[in-house]
């Protein structure tokens, strides 16, 4: 990657500095969106478990659009205002002996 600076006159720059930079590819403004950690797969299938009118929850597959690796775009099988259950972290258990 190649990047042009504007040094301030009387400011000195070292060689071999680092940077960070992020890169955007593509962007959605105005979506429907969730937090990757409420995605349960079946079959490789996301879905989601959502609020019915009952209080209990009905599992409702998802098409997904744009992800940052933290939110992900849903496109399809969501809407605004629906209740996302968020399923409980699975802990892993250190090996005895």
């Amino acid at each position: 990657m190649r990047a042009a600076l504007s040094i301030p006159p009387g400011s000195f720059v070292r060689a071999n500095y680092s940077a960070n930079a992020d890169i955007i590819l593509e962007r959605r403004d105005q979506v429907l969106a969730i937090n990757e950690r409420v995605l349960q797969f079946d079959s490789g299938k996301p879905f989601v478990e959502v609020r019915n009118v009952a209080q209990a929850y009905d599992k409702r597959f998802v098409e997904l659009g744009l992800s940052d690796g933290v939110t992900v775009e849903v496109i399809e099988g969501l809407a605004a205002g629906d209740v996302v259950k968020v399923p409980l972290a699975v802990t892993a258990t250190p090996p005895s002996g």
